[in-house]
Parts: structure tokens; sequence; C-alpha cells
């Protein structure tokens, strides 16, 4: 069911966020950004929240050095610990493998054949899934609008749950979102602006405060019961990492359907 808040005074707001959310599906042609607008269930459009956050964080190994200090001669023929047999082993190998390991070694370093003592390089092994945060200040001007902002409140966090299926014990995944910038320009740029173009994502947590005022504050709330005020914090996580492709970041699924040259 889709929600639109505030319900007065819209006309003023330039730029509004558009959640959409759709089912989940292992489908490649599903899981594109268009594919979630097209099939959504559910859509939300709120305002420019008070606070956006985008972290981008990509996952890097650190390898063991394969160099290692250098040993000469002398000092393995010194070396203590050893037996005779090991000594004369290692010095073999310094005297005879060392120098054809040079050699081709030779072929790998820089274009100055400059040797360096450690090689150790950042290896990538996992791109990153950003993480936006949206944090918003509900402020209802009547009832109706309170209802508004506890449904709102409701629809996302019911849509971070999986889905039951007809198995026992068996589950689907959470719905699938996607988040775009809406309003006086073009919204394919107004989204890259804002946010940077965000594939798609699941919501991994809501955070909701019906007492946002403080700690030595007390309830506040309409003649209906409803809450004065409402905070709600959205962390969403993109579901699929993403891949550098003439110029822009596409996810896994919209990468292997453009490979195919077919549409997103």
């Amino acid at each position: 069911m889709p929600y639109t808040f505030p319900l007065t005074d819209a006309n003023e707001i330039p730029h509004w966020v558009l959640f959409e959310a759709a089912e989940y599906s292992v489908l490649a042609v599903d899981r594109t950004r268009n594919a979630i607008s097209q099939r959504s269930y559910d859509y939300i459009q709120l305002p420019l929240p008070l606070g956006i956050s985008i972290s981008t964080q990509h996952a890097f190994s650190e390898g063991p050095n394969p160099v290692g200090p250098l040993m000469s001669a002398a000092s393995a023929a010194n070396s203590s610990g050893k037996s005779q047999f090991e000594k004369d082993a290692n010095l073999m190998g310094r005297l005879i493998l060392d120098p054809l390991m040079m050699m081709i070694d030779s072929y790998n370093t820089t274009g100055t054949q400059q040797m360096f003592s450690n090689i150790t390089e950042m290896s990538l092994f996992s791109e990153a899934r950003r993480v936006f945060v949206f944090q918003y200040a509900f402020v209802p001007k009547n009832f109706e609008e309170s209802r508004t902002v506890a449904n709102i409140c409701e629809a996302f966090r019911v849509s971070s749950y999986p889905s039951s299926t007809n198995v026992p014990e068996r589950i689907l995944p959470p719905p699938l979102w996607r988040i775009q910038v809406m309003g006086e320009g073009d919204p394919n740029l107004l989204t890259k602006a804002w946010l940077g173009d965000p594939l798609v994502c699941v919501l991994a947590t809501v955070e909701i405060n019906k007492i946002p005022f403080g700690q030595n504050d007390t309830a506040r709330f309409f003649q209906d019961g409803g809450p004065a005020a409402t905070t709600m914090t959205l962390f969403f996580k993109e579901f699929e990492t993403g891949t550098l492709k003439d110029g822009a970041v596409y996810s896994k699924s919209e990468i292997s359907r453009l490979e195919q040259g077919l549409s997103l």
C-alpha cells in the first residue's frame, strides 16, 4: 500500500525520497532496479531526511611477505639449530637456485629493474555493499497524519522480515528495495547527486522512537492516543556487490543482463 508524508503542504517540498519494495526473486531479470519498480507491491514517499549517511567499505586482505630477509652464504653456513646436511642443502640452494630465481624475478620487477624486499600487495576479496542510513523526524499536525506516520513505521518494520512459505521451517528472504530521489529535475541525476545511485537493497535495521525528546521527557500524544512525534532511522544495505562497467556501477544481476545484450 502506498504511503506519503506529509499529507499537507506537500507542494512545498521540492524533492522526495521514494522507497519501493518487491518480493525476493532468484532471477536476475527480477533483481535489477527497474524490475523492482515495475513489480513493487509497496512504495513509501518521504521528504529528504534530516540526515543521509552513505558508507562504502571494500574488504581487502594482506598476505604474508614471500621475500623475507636476505641470507648470505656465510650466515647460512654459520646458522645454528640445523644439521650439517640442512646447512649444506641451504647453502647449495643459495648458490644455485637464487641466481636462477633472480633472473626469473627480473621479468616481474618494475621497468627500472628495481627489486623490493617487500612485495606484499592488498588483495580485494569482497567489493563493498554500501550502507545507506536515513534519519527522519515526524511531527504530525493532525490525527490523519499521526496515523500515517504509524503506518509508515509499521510498513518499514514489517517489510524487513522474511516471508513464510508452505513448507514448514522454510522461509523466503526479505523483500528487495529500490531507493530513488524524485522531484524537481531529472530523477536519475537527483538520485546520483544525493545517493550515488543505490543498487537493489535490503532493509537491514529499523529504529523507531516514539518519545524522541530525551529520557527525562514524558510521552506526548494526540487525543486518539497516537504519538505527537516520532523519529525513525533506516539502515539499507546493498543486496549484491557492485562492479564497475563503462563508468557506472552495476549489480551482479544487472551485469549479467548487460553482457547478454539485454535491457535493464
